[in-house]
């Protein structure tokens, strides 16, 4: 069952990269943020490994960890945000999607801070270590990272009393903002930059340069950055040192590893 699971996993994550690259590549060509870099660049195929990394993690978190976790959790919480649960599962499902998008995001924000942080930084390292960013970049992310992003994700969801469906497309919504505003795209929303995270305000928080690093957390809600005083977006000004990780491995496996074997990374940018 488990390797027939995985083999529609593959197939699946197959189709919806090649729909993915067809609509984005093309965008990319038609208003590049940086039109000089290459579509087929370094480090692709350590991206499109990731992207296979992360849907047999995604699969083996959901089926293991995930499943469980709610089994535990799920009666306590319902004794304890009963009423809520009730209000908000009574609710029509597009109402629910805007309030799963935006607590999602609220919580989203939080986790990422918590990727810089000293800990998590070894593991989130990863994710910053393409130099140069497009939307297949979006893929490159640590397994540790994967399980830790789908805590943050699920569990605040499923306390809300929100139905599997409006969790899932909930999913899809925000894998899709977030494979757009990695693209090497220039777009720019003006005073909406305030509002809702663009490609070209997600660049900044990629950059190698250490001062701009630690800004533009949020997924979708740039509003989240500017509450909490992590918005960062100079006007007309490309992100501060170019892209990536100083002295990151460049290859798959030895990406995989570092994390647990140089504590050096912990120490960041800042080094």
């Amino acid at each position: 069952m488990l390797l027939h699971s995985l083999g529609d996993a593959f197939i699946t994550i197959t189709e919806i990269d090649v729909c993915t690259a067809i609509v984005f590549v093309w965008f990319e060509r038609l208003r590049p943020s940086l039109g000089e870099q290459r579509h087929w660049r370094g480090g692709v195929l350590v991206d499109l490994a990731y992207t296979y990394v992360g849907g047999l993690v995604g699969l083996l978190t959901a089926m293991v960890g995930l499943g469980r976790a709610m089994d535990a959790l799920g009666p306590a919480m319902h004794d304890t945000l009963g009423r809520l649960q009730g209000a908000v599962s009574g609710l029509p499902l597009a109402v629910q999607l805007v309030i799963a998008v935006v607590i999602s995001d609220f919580f989203g924000y939080w986790k990422h801070r918590a990727l810089h942080t000293r800990f998590l930084w070894p593991f989130h390292a990863v994710h910053h270590s393409s130099e140069e960013v497009d939307w297949l970049s979006n893929e490159r992310m640590h397994p540790v990272e994967m399980v830790v992003t789908s805590f943050f994700f699920v569990i605040p969801l499923v306390a809300l009393g929100l139905p599997p469906a409006a969790i899932a497309w909930t999913a899809q919504i925000r894998r899709f903002h977030s494979v757009y505003e990695h693209g090497n795209l220039n777009i720019d929303y003006g005073r909406g930059h305030y509002v809702l995270v663009s490609p070209i305000f997600h660049r900044w928080h990629h950059s190698s340069d250490a001062a701009s690093v630690d800004t533009n957390y949020a997924n979708i809600f740039s509003f989240f950055d500017w509450l909490f005083g992590t918005f960062k977006l100079p006007r007309d000004a490309p992100p501060a040192g170019g892209f990536g990780v100083p002295g990151f491995p460049k290859d798959f496996w030895r990406q995989l590893l570092h994390p647990f074997r140089d504590a050096v990374v912990g120490q960041r940018l800042r080094s």
